[in-house]
């Protein structure tokens, strides 16, 4: 299942590739151009992230999530000066 999805994502990384290459001539020429140039870099962007999240094991995500650093929220600067809180 894995193996079909990284396929799939990365045939669409290259067709994105190709996109690009034919688009850079026109990069200067109008603003139409540059918003669809932009936004297929942006799209291959995403997929390249995803593909990097699909790649990851599970051992990798374990790790990560156990030495990831806590979140502080703003009400646990205030606790030891708000007896309330």
């Amino acid at each position: 299942m894995k193996t079909a999805k990284k396929h799939k994502i990365i045939a669409e990384i290259f067709q994105k590739k190709q996109q690009l290459e034919k688009l850079k001539p026109y990069i200067g020429v109008s603003k139409m151009s540059n918003d669809f140039y932009n936004k297929i870099l942006i799209e291959k962007a995403v997929l390249k992230k995803h593909l990097g999240i699909l790649n990851k094991s599970k051992w990798t995500k374990f790790f990560e999530n156990l030495f990831k650093p806590k979140r502080k929220m703003i009400s646990d600067y205030f606790k030891d000066k708000c007896p309330m809180i």
